[in-house]
């Protein structure tokens, strides 16, 4: 009796470890699938990470060409800043050269202060660099207002 009381729990233990197999294989099982959907996670993740990293390097290059765009289109403008000074310049020089030229509209030989400061004030009318018309009109009809030695009589508003 006693071998067999001794195989009998020998056959119990057995069991119980056989038992305690099944359920560590089962933990097993389930740790390998919750690893592998732990990895399908990290690839999906790291795909998304690809597409992300491609997405901010098209983005970088097109705000690249965008600042290039920009510091040509700054250079273009101080360009033409430049050129708007020198035709303004140019402008005011042929301006002067008109309000000399126009000494003979004054009996004492020169255009009054008042006259010059006006013809200044016109300087957006006039695009070429020349006075337009209207203003040589109005200078003709101030002829008669200036005398020698005088200042010019009040002047009509232009």
């Amino acid at each position: 009796m006693r071998g067999e009381e001794r195989f009998m729990r020998g056959e119990e233990r057995f069991m119980r470890g056989e038992e305690r197999f099944m359920r560590g294989e089962e933990r097993f099982m389930r740790g390998e699938e919750r690893f592998m959907r732990g990895e399908e996670r990290f690839m999906r993740g790291e795909e998304r990470f690809m597409r992300g990293e491609e997405r901010f390097m098209r983005g970088e290059e097109r705000f690249m060409r965008g600042e290039e765009r920009f510091m040509r289109g700054e250079e273009r403008f101080l360009r033409g800043e430049e050129r708007f000074m020198r035709g303004r310049v140019r402008f005011v020089r042929g301006r002067v050269r008109f309000v000399r030229g126009r000494s003979d509209l004054c009996a004492a030989g020169a255009i009054c202060a008042r006259l010059e400061r006006f013809v200044r004030g016109w300087s957006d009318l006039c695009a070429a660099g020349a006075i337009c018309a209207r203003l040589e009109r109005k200078l003709h009809a101030w002829r008669e207002n200036c005398t020698r030695g005088k200042k010019t009589a009040r002047l009509p508003s232009p």
